[in-house]
């Protein structure tokens, strides 16, 4: 599934939920959470890897309009910097990722 038809339906549920919760006694939510690896990445090394791949003005673009899936390299980089920036976590799908990507 897609990222904006992920929340097109996130948000038609939550809507849903508002106007039938009157109706409710209890409900209980829950939020699942994947963690399938964890890498500890220094600034440094994001700056060494857009500096060699010249990357630059990519991401500048891409954190203008993030495009919340990564495809690239620059997908990447853009949604770590988005975070970090942001101070948010976010969970972008990894669709057919560059050859560029995997040799990071």
């Amino acid at each position: 599934m897609q990222a904006e038809e992920w929340a097109r339906k996130y948000d038609r549920a939550l809507s849903e939920v508002k106007e039938s919760i009157k109706y409710c006694r209890m409900f209980v939510t829950g939020f699942n959470t994947n963690i399938d690896g964890l890498r500890h990445v220094e600034g440094e090394e994001i700056e060494r890897i857009v500096t060699e791949k010249n990357l630059a003005g990519e991401i500048v673009s891409k954190l203008e309009n993030p495009p919340r899936e990564i495809r690239t390299l620059s997908d990447l980089l853009a949604g770590i910097l988005f975070c970090a920036e942001n101070g948010v976590g976010e969970e972008w799908l990894k669709e057919a990722v560059e050859r560029e990507l995997q040799e990071v």
